[in-house]
């Protein structure tokens, strides 16, 4: 008896455990879907503007589990429904109304009264940018650099920002002005990601976020001085971007900075500055650096063999001063501003976000991505 009652039990426990089973596994799997969509990179650079003219910001972007979700808070739900509304819009569009051109566009996107049809939303949107319509020609160009509806193209996009800045729109000039923006489109030019590729424009690009502080920007810079790419040879200029870069800690620009006092190129020669350079940039990952293998390869190769070449040439004593310097250092935060340079368009403030004189806070949200 005892038996068989443990045996009963024993089934009894496992029915009640594959029901269990069965219960949590549909739950399980529309998690998963859900965690799926929601890790759905749908990150995107730019500002976008609703119909009634509010900037808004794209930070949720990543989480939204659809494009046409992003516009969720960007088409007013009409009391009388959203087709209703829709077919009134397109009426006016339909007649050359930059205005309703433009909420058209925003419909299109969002999907409210009509599919999500982001061709169309383009098409709406050139028509009333076309007109001059400055919220049209900030959608527009966030369309075009996101290859959203459109084939993407930096340089369509970047044309239609600069219509809709050049009219006084404080979100285009805010979103030109930002120092990510401005990486991120000298890298595209640099590499023709998006958009022909454009030595003289990423030299560009890169000069104005170097203004702004920005380290990477300012290896960049260094490279497109040292190499003459896109701007004049300049072998002092390259050593100044470069040590902006190495105080902040860049190790390519470490790297570059001791290469260029090993040589005495663009400045004075001096094996001990060389060495102190050189010794903070083998002290990173390069393998693990977003650098490209052949770039990091390259620059990896140059850090030993300058330190061989500096080694050679130095006193027991000099290499421990270099040493020393070296374990003293500590990288200098961005002030977010450096005025080497002129820029052509407004810089960012810094702290992520800029509020508008009609007082709306607009954000920006750049993720770039190999």
């Amino acid at each position: 008896p005892y038996y068989v009652a443990m045996k009963s039990n024993c089934l009894i426990f496992m029915l009640l455990l594959l029901l269990a089973i069965a219960v949590q596994l549909p739950a399980q799997q529309s998690a998963s879907s859900n965690d799926t969509n929601n890790k759905q990179d749908f990150s995107k650079f730019g500002v976008l503007v609703s119909p009634s003219g509010s900037p808004s910001s794209t930070n949720t972007a990543a989480t939204n589990t659809s494009r046409a979700s992003e516009f969720d808070d960007l088409i007013p739900h009409a009391t009388n429904g959203a087709a209703n509304t829709f077919v009134e819009t397109k009426v006016k569009a339909e007649k050359g109304d930059a205005i309703a051109q433009f909420k058209l566009g925003c419909f299109y996107n969002s999907g409210q009264g009509v599919d999500t049809n982001y061709t169309e939303a383009v098409k709406w949107y050139l028509k009333s940018a076309e007109q001059n319509y400055t919220n049209a020609q900030m959608n527009l160009g966030f369309c075009y650099i996101n290859g959203l509806g459109a084939a993407q193209d930096i340089g369509e996009a970047v044309k239609w920002y600069r219509k809709a800045a050049d009219q006084g729109s404080a979100a285009a000039q805010f979103y030109l002005g930002s120092v990510a923006t401005q990486l991120y489109l000298g890298n595209c030019y640099y590499n023709g990601q998006g958009v022909t590729k454009d030595l003289n424009e990423a030299a560009k690009w890169f000069g104005k976020a170097s203004a702004q502080g920005n380290a990477e920007a300012q290896e960049m810079f260094g490279l497109c001085y040292y190499e003459g790419l896109g701007i004049s040879r300049d072998y002092s200029q390259a050593a100044i971007w470069f040590r902006k870069a190495a105080e902040q800690g860049n190790g390519c620009g470490q790297a570059m900075l001791g290469d260029c006092y090993k040589d005495g190129t663009g400045l004075p020669k001096n094996d001990i500055e060389a060495y102190k350079w050189l010794n903070l940039a083998s002290a990173h990952e390069w393998r693990n650096l977003n650098l490209g293998n052949e770039f990091a390869d390259y620059i990896r190769r140059l850090i030993v063999s300058d330190l061989e070449v500096c080694q050679a040439r130095m006193s027991r004593e000099e290499i421990i001063e270099a040493q020393r310097l070296a374990s003293e250092f500590k990288p200098r935060t961005s002030s977010g501003s450096d005025n080497s340079i002129s820029s052509d368009n407004p810089t960012a403030t810094g702290t992520g976000f800029f509020i508008t004189d009609d007082g709306y806070l607009i954000s920006n949200y750049h993720v770039v991505k190999d």
